[in-house]
C-alpha cells in the first residue's frame, strides 16, 4: 500500500512539474508574439521602429527586429527626427539675402547624442558661426542654446557648404553656458529644457555671417513624421 502511495505521489509531481513547464512556453510563445507588450508590439510597427533605438542606442534593421527586442524584455528608446528650411525670411528681421540652406538633425534619447547635419548655399559673405537657439515661439528671438561661439568645426569664412557633427548632450560643452544657467543651471535640467522646445516647435537653428551677425538664413526645427 505504501508503495502504491509513493508511486503515485511520483507520478502527480511529475506531472506537475510538466504542466508548469508547459504553461512556461505556451507564455513565452504568447510574449514573442505580442512583442513583450501591446505597447512594444504597436511602437515598433507602422514604421514607428525607424523612430526607437536599442537601450544602447543601436537601431532597428526592421519592424520584426524591433519586436524581437522588445519581446525579450529589451527597452525601448526615442529617436527623434527633426528638420528645419533655412530661409532668411525666416530670421526676424529678416534679411536681404539669397541664401538658403537645410538642416537634419537627430537626437537619441538611448545615448544623449544629438547628430547636426547643415547644408547651406549663396550667402552674402563669410559666416562665422551657426547654433541652435531655444527656447520660444516662432518667430520670436530666443538665445543660444548650444555651443559658443559656434557648433564644434563649423566653417567659418565661406558662403556655401555642408557640416556634420555629434554634440553629446550630457557634456557640458555642448551648451552655450548662458542657457544652462537660464534653465535650471544643471545638464540635466538644460538638456530637458532643449529636447522639451525642440518637441514644441519652440527651437531654430541659423547660420551666421560676417553680413548678417545677427543670422542670415534660419529655420524652426519641426519634429519628422
Amino acid at each position: 500500500m505504501r508503495q502504491g502511495s509513493v508511486v503515485r505521489t511520483r507520478f502527480a509531481v511529475a506531472w506537475a512539474v510538466a504542466l508548469v513547464g508547459l504553461v512556461a512556453a505556451v507564455g513565452a510563445a504568447t510574449a514573442i508574439a505580442g512583442g513583450g507588450n501591446s505597447a512594444n508590439a504597436q511602437a515598433c510597427q507602422q514604421g514607428g521602429w525607424a523612430n526607437l533605438v536599442r537601450a544602447d542606442g543601436t537601431a532597428f534593421d526592421n519592424a520584426g527586429d524591433c519586436t524581437s527586442y522588445g519581446a525579450q524584455g529589451g527597452n525601448l528608446f526615442a529617436l527623434y527626427h527633426f528638420t528645419a528650411d533655412l530661409s532668411p525670411a525666416n530670421e526676424n528681421p529678416p534679411t536681404a539675402s539669397q541664401g538658403t540652406g537645410s538642416s537634419a538633425v537627430t537626437w537619441n534619447t538611448a545615448t544623449s547624442q544629438m547628430t547636426v547635419h547643415i547644408e547651406f548655399s549663396g550667402l552674402t559673405s563669410g559666416t562665422t558661426a551657426s547654433h541652435i537657439h531655444c527656447c520660444a515661439v516662432p518667430p520670436t528671438n530666443a538665445m543660444v542654446a548650444t555651443t559658443t561661439p559656434r557648433f564644434v568645426g563649423f566653417p567659418t569664412g565661406v558662403t556655401s557648404g555642408t557640416y556634420d557633427h555629434t554634440l553629446d548632450m550630457n557634456d557640458a560643452g555642448s551648451y552655450n553656458p548662458a542657457f544652462i544657467t537660464a534653465h535650471g543651471a544643471t545638464i540635466a535640467t538644460a538638456k530637458d529644457a532643449l529636447l522639451t522646445g525642440m518637441l514644441a516647435g519652440q527651437s531654430y537653428l541659423n547660420v551666421h555671417t560676417m553680413m548678417f551677425g545677427g543670422g542670415e538664413i534660419r529655420g524652426t526645427l519641426q519634429l519628422a513624421t
